[in-house]
């Protein structure tokens, strides 16, 4: 079975820092949104924006500009409001109040792999010039 250019980008962001080329915006966005859902799989939503609310090389704020730019909006909103409620909540020095945000939120985070994988497909479709050439 051979690859289809939006089966190279895929394979290609996820291995983008052994990759030597100059990614564009749908290949940086592909791979944030890789790299975060992996962690939500991982640890759960809220883990994911707790821990990349303090990451410097892959900002949370990134992260949510790039579920945008692949088209999926309502997952960017829902990290948003992930985001802000995790704040009130630290600032509330309640570990219940965590407990029970993580066990509200996590649940809510329903993406599958195939939904950024048609997302991608779509984008790649109407507008290659986003990613680098194959």
């Amino acid at each position: 079975m051979s690859l289809d250019t939006c089966d190279e980008i895929w394979n290609r962001a996820t291995e983008m820092a052994h990759n030597n080329f100059t990614p564009r915006l749908g290949d940086t966005a592909l791979r944030d949104v890789l790299m975060f859902d992996g962690s939500v799989n991982n640890g759960g939503l809220l883990n994911a924006v707790e821990t990349y609310s303090e990451d410097t090389d892959f900002p949370l704020a990134t992260i949510i500009a790039s579920y945008r730019a692949l088209g999926l909006t309502e997952v960017a909103e829902l990290i948003t409001t992930a985001l802000t409620l995790w704040i009130e909540a630290s600032e509330s020095d309640s570990s219940q109040a965590l407990e029970d945000l993580e066990l509200a939120l996590d649940p809510q985070y329903v993406l599958e792999t195939e939904e950024i994988e048609q997302r991608l497909r779509e984008l790649h479709k109407v507008s290659p010039e986003l990613f680098a050439a194959i």
